[in-house]
């Protein structure tokens, strides 16, 4: 989006569907970072099986978001898994988190993740997968 959009960070969570139009795209965010609390209607749903691209965004594990993420496979709906906050790993346990996040999604059984990018928001350029999602999304 090129801008900050809205509050971000620790204790943060989406309440309420949120619409971003961007010049290429449009972001709708949707509430449901705590699995403990996710209320999924039927209109979400419908919501969801509509969207081009579903990407779930998580922080630290899979299993931040896994009750959506087993919906979507439930529905056959493909989604991406975008890790933001890389540039918090120390670069030295950078591959092990990648390995940690790859081993949670199996072991969780997901069975449509397409793609999963390791990126910074607050630091775009400093992980190539920011670059390769970006063009992913838009081609």
């Amino acid at each position: 989006m090129g801008k900050k959009v809205t509050a971000t960070g620790r204790g943060e969570t989406t309440l309420e569907i949120q619409v971003y139009p961007g010049t290429q795209f449009t972001i709708w965010d949707l509430p449901g970072k705590n699995d403990e609390v996710v209320y999924i209607s039927m209109e979400y749903v419908s919501f969801s099986k509509a969207l081009t691209r579903r990407l779930i965004l998580i922080q630290s594990t899979v299993k931040e978001n896994s009750s959506i993420m087993k919906l979507f496979d439930e529905l056959g709906l493909d989604y991406d898994i975008v890790v933001n906050k890389f540039d918090e790993v120390d670069e030295d346990e950078q591959h092990a988190f990648r390995e940690q996040v790859h081993c949670g999604i199996q072991e969780l059984g997901l069975k449509n993740v397409n793609k999963v990018f390791f990126v910074s928001a607050k630091h775009p350029q400093m992980f190539p997968d920011w670059m390769t999602m970006v063009d992913y999304l838009t081609n």
